[in-house]
């Protein structure tokens, strides 16, 4: 039950942006009225959005990663006088980003029929770390040449969200400002293989995920705590053009794919949370153009990125109660990313970026750094 409506007249049935359309009311004290929904169509609705979050991120400082891997790896240029040849070496990643999503749309289905709405909008702040060891194989092989060069790695992380929900014109006119909260804490961990032959190279991983997911929610006044599992496999490829003796245009092209599992639960309310999935494949493109600058001792490579991603396939339901609920969001988003490569010295490499993605539903900045140290 809820406290009475501020509007007596308000239908919401009539309402697009209701996520519970099936109300009756009841008697209340002081001659009031109580509101009641169908709680299987509105428990469900802050979970979807934390599983994409969750994947969301663990794709993202995957990505993140292996682009600021191929940014410290893949210059095209001519750097005999200032690059040494590791057979091992270590990096590491960070990132932190912050996301505004205006709320999915949902078609939710059960035995009194079929609803269609909009979830609630929400903020979410992530962070993350990554951190890698890399191995040239062609070198330790003994097959080291400039003709190719084939590297691979084990890398591990862990990321962080914290979600904010906030509230729909229906739940405004019952006086619920927010529809509640959710935190994830994920840890990731896979290897990679690199490939590069001249001016074209590619970068395959694939990384296994588990987290840890806690949902408040402020319609039901519940809270609860569940597991997830997935994985998330990305690839890209590209070419570095010469433009200028100095000046190159990086052409990139990805895809990518991953899922993630919510574990069955019972949140402290008693609804009972059936196995939620989430899957999601993307293709990718971008162009990057850079240059490289000698300042004395340090070489830097400055680049400004522009690409965009489109989903190509997504499936994200969760089942509670006998309804089954449906989400989903704009398909094509489109980022900008400016930052630079430093060669500190003959075995550092320190690189940062900071990036704007914008989506029909919601946008996102992000920024990272990484540091690559070469053992030997």
């Amino acid at each position: 039950s809820q406290a009475p409506a501020a509007n007596p007249n308000y239908n919401f049935q009539n309402d697009p942006s209701s996520v519970f359309r099936k109300y009756y009311l009841v008697a209340g004290s002081g001659n009031g009225l109580h509101l009641v929904w169908n709680t299987n169509e509105s428990a469900s609705t802050n979970l979807p959005a934390v599983n994409e979050v969750s994947s969301e991120r663990q794709r993202q400082s995957v990505d993140g990663s292996m682009d600021d891997l191929l940014g410290a790896e893949v210059n095209g240029l001519a750097l005999a006088a200032t690059q040494i040849t590791p057979t091992f070496r270590l990096w590491s990643s960070g990132r932190l980003a912050y996301t505004r999503h205006d709320g999915f749309d949902l078609v939710s289905t059960g035995a009194g029929g079929t609803v269609r709405g909009k979830t609630a909008p929400f903020t979410s702040t992530e962070s993350s770390f990554l951190g890698s060891a890399q191995l040239d194989l062609s070198r330790l092989l003994g097959r080291l040449n400039d003709a190719i060069k084939v590297k691979i790695g084990a890398l591990a992380g862990w990321t962080r969200s914290d979600v904010k929900f906030g509230s729909t014109t229906a739940l405004k006119k019952i006086g619920i400002r927010s529809a509640g909260s959710g935190e994830n804490q994920s840890f990731v961990g896979g290897g990679y293989v690199l490939g590069i032959m001249g001016n074209y190279y590619g970068v395959v991983s694939a990384n296994g995920t588990y987290g840890v997911n806690k949902i408040g929610s402020n319609l039901l006044n519940a809270t609860s705590k569940y597991n997830s599992h997935g994985f998330v496999l990305t690839s890209k490829f590209g070419a570095v053009v010469p433009i200028t003796k100095k000046t190159r245009l990086d052409l990139r092209a990805g895809a990518s794919f991953g899922r993630t599992v919510g574990e069955s639960h019972v949140d402290s309310a008693g609804n009972v949370f059936e196995v939620s999935t989430l899957d999601t494949a993307y293709v990718s493109g971008s162009a990057t153009f850079f240059t490289l600058v000698k300042l004395s001792d340090v070489v830097v490579k400055p680049f400004v990125q522009i690409g965009a991603l489109s989903r190509v396939y997504y499936n994200n339901h969760v089942r509670v109660g006998g309804q089954q609920t449906s989400f989903n969001d704009s398909k094509l988003t489109g980022f900008t990313r400016l930052g630079l490569t430093a060669m500190l010295s003959r075995r550092a490499t320190l690189s940062t970026a900071v990036r704007a993605d914008y989506n029909r539903d919601f946008r996102t900045v992000s920024g990272n750094i990484g540091l690559k140290w070469k053992l030997n």
